[in-house]
């Protein structure tokens, strides 16, 4: 839609058209900076989650699983509870 101006100098009427208004280039980089970040972060999210799940194969029978827990040291975790939960009922 063309805006038009009115001249009231001399006394004719005389009209001539406004400049359009410069477009404000602001929001169009932050929409280009956030897009960007989406999809670097996405890129870095999803390569760090291939490496993760390549690292290792589970095993599921019974004798790998029990290796796993007697190597994972929970047992030195339930001593430790139990000893604190002593030392709390002594109080």
């Amino acid at each position: 839609m063309v805006e038009f101006e009115q001249n009231r100098g001399g006394g004719a009427s005389v009209y001539q058209q406004s400049s359009p208004k410069p477009k404000a280039w602001g929001p169009t980089i932050g929409l280009i900076i956030i897009l960007l970040l989406i999809i670097v972060g996405s890129l870095y999210f999803f390569r760090n989650e291939q490496t993760v799940n390549t690292t290792g194969t589970p095993e599921n029978d019974l004798a790998s699983i029990e290796s796993d827990l007697n190597s994972s040291g929970s047992f030195e975790i339930d001593n430790d509870i139990n000893s604190a939960e002593q030392e709390i009922n002594q109080i």
